[in-house]
């Protein structure tokens, strides 16, 4: 329907039942522009083959099997009571058939609290449940020594952020969940003020942001921990997260000024800074923030990170793709681990909370949704009966005692043993465990129970937005619907139409109901809705941006004139690494006809790169560099040497693995930050060619794509010369729309590589000269990767 027919309809509706004020009839309805996020429009609208779980009966039945001490059966039961104190408590094993975690205090946080959670949202009250209250049993995870909740009792802060935060976001919801205890709400104070006094500790002075690459934090020090191998800068999206709770529950300013730094922080990163499941919590945190307190986080470039490939851990994203005869898109975990490798838990709890960040920022509303379907639909294949049983390591063991089929494997691999796709985890491979089962992944079933309700339409969920929104302001039922389909639907909502109306967040408005029984709206192809089911007597008011029932926030931004939004004036870390001494090599701006010849490049200006490795029987080239505003153009020639030649016969044989011939490799670095990455934004292969060929060359980009000549479709690449008398050449004009198509937005100068493209432009481009393999590799300054700022790193300057 078009916007003015659409207007037509709803006054005539509304007004004719008294719903709305003339103010509201005159009202602009032109919504919500929806934003995409390029790997969600990868995915398939509607996912085959198409089949989804009860997750409300996953969940009901996941609570019964785990908390049940009369199973029998093979590693059963699993549950057992903890009594090594301070209080009374129980224990679950992260792995069904773990030999070591069978009793006493060998148990997880992430795995006994997201139990409680889901057996909460199964509708157990998991505080008076066999007359046990598993909810204070959680106590025993709080370390009054170290002010936070920990993995494990007698744990330790310092090791990794991700398993010292996670624990306290649990808690922190199982208190929201359960508000009736005051010793929950007095550790949860605690904690919050010592993440509070931890984010002060990571600024290097008052005024700065804090610094959050890092491994941990170390409370008994009170010093942040860097083990050399990886950092985790995500934490500052759990941090932000713990602490607007802290504010929204205590009401205290500190807490909301440390969210604020911590999402400073992480607006300030161009690297991608995911590194397990913490992300997703600053996408909650920023968009709720800007909401409720008016100010201009960049939602989309933190949700961007949830999907694209990390900087922070090499290949974690969201899957993408159709795995044999399954579409397996929408799972987190890796995209490079054997093709692609997608785990239950994060998938559970990334959903818990991008569901309710659309009620604060419905921008993302179809982005949300399609990507809902598709990993609510993927997550099945986690489960034991999703798979045939010869594509899963342990049927016969779930055949025989988990005949509800309610525990996941710990994941989803692309590929096993010529097998696509195939369900099974870490432990039989790595042999830690009798069972691929992971509890750890399997108690956060209850997430997707609480979200996730089917409609009458096929395909159309209706998605609980207030149902994992913690200690949120009052707020009427709202609900996030997306439709895949190609054509308009008819969705029908369980309400008392006589007394009920519905406003849509996304289009600012109220929208058409059937007076007769239950609710129904026509939800328009390819479209979402969040909808809001607010009383018919209700007072309707505006307040800037926000729209009001009796005096209850129902849209957040409405498209009225509003204030502008705060921007945060962050004052950046100092960079305490070394200063930049990168070499500054100059590109002439010329139009090159790509032959594999240099004499156009002899009337150039210009620097020369000449990659020695100083010794003789390794390939010596000289290297230069130019530029247009459709390319960037590089010129590749041999020098003299004793090289054996090793050369492709062809693309096919060059593509799966340039680096087994001679040939050059580009690190391009668009942003020019100084961050070594493992392939830099884009990394271009060049191969030599005695025969002239023209297929040798490949790239992968910084999303972990493999090495395809597809990703240079506009570019081109000739070869001259022999080996013979070393007179090989490359010359390759690379399309810059190639490698902006390639490299995330959020990398690109402005967020548009093409528009910035222009004399004076600086990028880093990290040279690697390949003889045969790896065992014959260099950089400029020899066999190790430069860092991007050091003094046998380079950068391109454009110049005129």
């Amino acid at each position: 329907m078009r916007t003015s027919e659409y207007k037509v309809v709803l006054v005539g509706v509304l007004v004719s039942i008294g719903w709305v004020t003339q103010a509201s009839a005159n009202s602009a309805c032109s919504g919500e522009k929806q934003i995409t996020i390029p790997r969600v429009e990868q995915m398939p609208a509607v996912p085959v083959p198409y089949k989804m779980r009860d997750w409300k009966k996953v969940a009901r039945d996941y609570d019964r099997f785990v908390f049940d001490f009369t199973k029998t059966g093979q590693y059963l039961p699993l549950i057992w009571t903890d009594n090594t104190g301070p209080y009374e408590g129980f224990g679950l094993p992260s792995y069904v058939g773990h030999p070591k975690m069978t009793g006493d205090n060998q148990h997880e946080a992430i795995n006994c609290v997201g139990a409680v959670i889901s057996g909460t949202y199964a509708g157990v009250d998991k505080s008076i449940d066999q007359g046990k209250n598993w909810v204070l049993m959680c106590r025993n995870y709080f370390s009054p020594s170290e002010g936070i909740y920990l993995n494990g009792k007698g744990a330790s802060s310092g090791g990794t952020f991700w398993y010292e935060l996670f624990p306290n976001v649990a808690m922190f919801q199982l208190t929201a969940l359960y508000p009736q205890f005051p010793e929950l709400e007095q550790n949860m104070k605690t904690a919050a003020d010592s993440w509070s006094l931890a984010c002060a500790a990571l600024k290097r002075s008052p005024d700065t942001v804090p610094d959050f690459r890092c491994t941990a934090f170390d409370f008994k020090s009170k010093k942040p921990v860097k083990n050399g191998k990886w950092i985790e800068p995500d934490a500052a999206a759990a941090v932000a997260w713990l602490e607007l709770m802290a504010h929204a529950k205590f009401g205290q300013e500190d807490y909301l000024q440390t969210a604020l730094s911590s999402l400073d922080f992480l607006q300030q990163e161009t690297a991608n800074p995911a590194y397990e499941l913490l992300m997703p919590y600053g996408v909650y945190a920023a968009a709720r923030i800007n909401a409720e307190q008016g100010y201009d986080y960049d939602v989309e470039k933190f949700l961007n990170w949830c999907f694209e490939a990390s900087d922070a851990r090499w290949g974690w994203g969201v899957i993408v793709g159709r795995w044999g005869d399954y579409d397996c898109s929408g799972l987190v975990g890796s995209l490079t681990d054997g093709g692609g490798y997608g785990f239950a838990m994060n998938t559970f709890v990334m959903a818990g909370q991008l569901v309710p960040m659309t009620r604060y920022d419905q921008r993302f509303a179809r982005a949300v949704g399609k990507w809902m379907l598709n990993a609510a639909n993927a997550s099945r294949l986690l489960y034991a009966d999703g798979l045939p049983p010869a594509h899963q390591t342990c049927w016969e063991w779930a055949n025989q005692y988990d005949k509800d089929f309610c525990l996941t494997y710990e994941g989803l691999r692309k590929e096993w043993k010529g097998k696509s796709p195939f369900a099974m985890g870490d432990p039989l491979v790595h042999h830690w465990a009798n069972t691929d089962f992971a509890l750890y992944g399997s108690s956060w079933c209850g997430l997707m129970a609480a979200l996730i309700t089917p409609t009458n339409v096929e395909g159309v969920l209706q998605l609980d937005c207030l149902a994992t929104d913690y200690f949120r302001a009052d707020a009427f039922p709202t609900f996030l619907y997306y439709n895949p389909h190609s054509q308009a639907k008819q969705v029908s909502i369980s309400m008392d139409a006589q007394t009920h109306r519905l406003y849509d967040a996304v289009r600012n408005d109220f929208i058409y109901i059937d007076k007769e029984g239950d609710a129904a709206f026509k939800l328009e192809a390819d479209t979402a809705v969040v909808v809001v089911v607010v009383p018919v007597s209700g007072r309707i008011r505006y307040d800037g941006g926000k729209t009001f029932c009796d005096d209850i926030v129902i849209d957040f931004d409405n498209g009225r004139p509003s204030p502008a939004r705060q921007r945060r004036n962050i004052l950046k870390m100092p960079d305490d690494s070394e200063p930049d001494s990168s070499k500054v090599l100059t590109a002439s701006k010329a139009s090159i006809m790509i032959d594999g010849f240099a004499q156009e490049w002899a009337s150039l200006g210009g620097d020369r790169l000449l990659m020695d490795s100083g010794h003789p029987d390794r390939l010596t080239c000289l290297v230069r560099f130019a530029w247009d505003e459709n390319h960037l153009y590089l010129l590749v020639e041999e020098q003299k040497s004793r090289v054996n030649p090793q050369e492709a016969a062809d693309g096919g044989v060059y593509e799966p693995s340039p680096w087994s011939f001679d040939g050059v490799s580009f690190y391009l670095d668009v942003d020019n930050s100084s961050n070594a990455e493992a392939v830099g934004d884009m990394n271009v292969w060049l191969g030599f060619s005695s025969e002239g060929r023209s297929d040798l060359y490949c790239a992968r980009s910084h999303h972990p794509q493999p090495l395809s000549r597809t990703l240079l479709s506009r570019s081109r690449v000739a070869t001259a010369g022999n080996a013979a008398d070393h007179s090989r050449t490359i010359e390759a004009a690379i399309h810059w729309q190639d490698i902006a198509e390639a490299v995330s937005v959020f990398r690109q100068p402005g967020r548009n590589l093409v528009k910035a493209i222009k004399s004076g432009f600086r990028f880093g481009c990290e040279t690697l000269v390949i003889s045969n393999d790896y065992q014959h590799q260099y950089y400029l300054g020899g066999p190790n990767q430069p860092s991007g700022r050091d003094l046998h790193s380079c950068d391109i300057l454009l110049t005129e």
